[in-house]
């Protein structure tokens, strides 16, 4: 019987040039860590991530549109409807949100941030920043510059979809 002979082609398996690769192994690197880093910076507790997930949802989508509510925080995170909603029931009893009747629509719930959240908000976007300098510290200014103009470009692609 025949054994299975290992790959031959070591340049077939060797992804280290490849950026569709390299982004994956980022998003997988970065998907639990970043979140729980941001969460014991900005408030000592990594079972804060929940909170700090919602509120950020909800920053970001004020930046583009004047009504949020749980369906777009859903939207947003990419999950159902009712975790949505558990997860902002939560963050309203933490103080970070408020609840308000939509003007344009009293059947639905504006979500607002309060202080405490936006300050929240603040902070693990201070702990992004500073991540991102620390990364690439000893890139020639002008590489940093264009690396972020490019990543917030392909993010803006991405998220759109």
């Amino acid at each position: 019987m025949d054994q299975p002979q290992p790959a031959t082609r070591v340049s077939a398996l060797d992804s280290s040039g490849d950026p569709g690769v390299a982004l994956f192994r980022l998003i997988r690197h970065w998907a639990r860590r970043a979140p729980q880093r941001s969460a014991m910076v900005a408030t000592g507790s990594a079972k804060d991530v929940p909170r700090i997930l919602v509120i950020d949802a909800v920053a970001t989508a004020h930046e583009h549109a004047e009504f949020v509510d749980v369906t777009a925080v859903a939207r947003a995170l990419g999950i159902d409807h009712s975790g949505a909603s558990r997860m902002v029931s939560d963050a309203v009893q933490a103080g970070l949100l408020t609840r308000s009747t939509a003007a344009h629509d009293t059947r639905h719930a504006a979500l607002l941030l309060t202080e405490q959240g936006a300050a929240l908000v603040a902070a693990a976007r201070e702990w992004q920043h500073m991540v991102f300098e620390e990364f690439t510290h000893d890139w020639s200014a002008r590489d940093r510059a264009e690396f972020g103009r490019l990543l917030v470009r392909f993010c803006a692609t991405a998220t759109a979809h």
